[in-house]
């Protein structure tokens, strides 16, 4: 009788993590096109998944025993997820904090969800049900930021649309000086460039007869030394 229930509590455990495993959106043939993960690669998706969701973490580390393959694709969505939330890190971090609540708040969801495969009781249903809430307050929240964000690049965009109206004849001309100012600098760099290439080529051209003069010396000076060394010997 143990063995059977402890047989049953495995086979229980196994379905809830495939079943995470399928809300993940991975699957084999997607895994079959990608690369192989590196095992930093592993590593950095595992330490994502130990700081924002342990429980988690646990369920994705016994998937390696059970189907290792699966574990894979597990891994490389966790991966993706970690990266593109870093991106956000990188280059919006106003946006990063929000983006990794959201995170949480759908895996949490996505493994209560997997749990209730064969049924959801009232309490699970409650806590996912506040996670919902929870997520869309975090979610307005996040679009007030942006719409904020909005509004004030709307608020440049029509000064500088009424600069351009109100001030169109003096930005032209300042325009047009500005580029007669940057034709004239180009013309006064070349000019210059122009000069000193050829005060280069004029001190070449001097110490080239010199050279040459030079270069006369020594082709006689080997040429009469052969007739010296015969007169020496006769």
């Amino acid at each position: 009788m143990m063995t059977f229930c402890v047989k049953i509590a495995w086979q229980i455990s196994f379905a809830a993590v495939l079943s995470l495993v399928l809300l993940l959106n991975t699957s084999l043939q997607a895994q079959d096109k990608k690369e192989s993960l590196t095992k930093q690669q592993e590593t950095v998706a595992l330490e994502f998944a130990k700081e924002h969701h342990r429980e988690l973490h646990k369920l994705i580390s016994q998937l390696k025993e059970m189907d290792p393959q699966r574990y894979e694709s597990a891994i490389a969505e966790l991966f993706e997820s970690s990266e593109r939330l870093n991106r956000f890190k990188e280059r919006m971090p106003d946006r990063y904090e929000t983006e990794i609540e959201l995170w949480k708040i759908d895996s949490r969801v996505r493994l209560l969800v997997a749990r209730s495969m064969s049924g959801m009781d009232e309490e699970a249903r409650e806590q996912i049900r506040k996670l919902l809430v929870k997520r869309n307050r975090v979610r307005a929240t996040q679009l007030a930021h942006e719409q904020k964000k909005l509004e004030e690049r709307i608020d440049r965009m029509e000064q500088q649309i009424a600069d351009l109206q109100n001030n169109t004849d003096q930005l032209a001309e300042n325009e047009l000086n500005r580029l007669l100012r940057s034709a004239r600098n180009r013309a006064v760099t070349k000019q210059r460039s122009e000069e000193s290439q050829a005060k280069r080529n004029v001190k070449e051209q001097r110490s080239s007869p010199q050279r040459d003069s030079d270069s006369s010396k020594s082709e006689r000076a080997a040429t009469q030394s052969p007739s010296k060394a015969s007169d020496k010997k006769q």
